[in-house]
């Protein structure tokens, strides 16, 4: 059943193309969507193919919005092929375009998949660092009273803690998560995060206890 209807939307998009020959506008975007339509079925050949030459058009119009985009795609299109290089000068290229053109949700989208990138490459330091920037700015934003955009932060790190695996991270960000929900007078969404940020708490307690205990009886010893 599935499968019909991607061979149907394949169709679709095909004679979309061949009927809007001229309209250099919407032609990108059907490119950029037989792309992702081909990855969802796992034809990652014909989804380069599709994205690539999205990319040429939105280049050729100079539309950043559209290129940063694309981009993103081609970055996760890339990991899924273990073209990790390109990959990463894709998404790259995807935050500084995103970044140019303010949109936030872009941002934290290809942070998340950069933050993916890093773990695949052994490199948690920068996926952790990453996550410590992105809480810095939320604190920072709520003190200047900017709580959507800190939230938008404080959520973007806690999705890149969660990928390293870092407990103690995720419970502080937790933790701010409540207090801006309480600010925002949300005090549902508040009490659940600060329920979160306790058990953490109390997980990353109960390790460190572990982790001393052999430490003092060896002492006494």
């Amino acid at each position: 059943m599935l499968k019909d209807r991607y061979s149907e939307a394949e169709s679709s998009l095909k004679l979309s193309l061949t009927l809007g020959e001229s309209d250099k506008l919407d032609r990108p975007m059907t490119h950029r969507i037989m792309g992702d339509l081909y990855m969802r079925k796992d034809e990652l050949h014909d989804a380069e193919k599709s994205l690539r030459q999205a990319l040429d058009i939105y280049s050729e119009l100079d539309r950043p919005t559209g290129q940063a985009q694309t981009h993103m795609f081609l970055g996760e299109l890339l990991m899924r092929r273990d073209s990790l290089d390109p990959a990463e000068a894709a998404l790259t290229q995807a935050l500084t375009l995103h970044t140019k053109t303010d949109n936030r949700f872009g941002q934290a989208k290809t942070h998340k998949f950069m933050g993916e990138l890093h773990i695949r490459r052994d490199r948690l330091d920068e996926a952790l660092g990453q996550a410590n920037c992105k809480k810095a700015l939320g604190e920072a934003k709520m003190k200047m009273d900017q709580l959507d955009e800190a939230q938008e932060d404080l959520v973007e790190a806690l999705n890149l803690y969660t990928l390293v695996e870092n407990t103690l991270g995720q419970a502080l960000t937790h933790q701010m998560i409540g207090d801006l929900m309480t600010r925002k007078d949300r005090l549902e969404d508040a009490e659940r995060s600060i329920r979160h940020a306790a058990q953490m708490f109390k997980g990353t307690w109960e390790k460190t206890r572990e982790r001393l205990t052999p430490r003092r009886l060896s002492r006494t010893f």
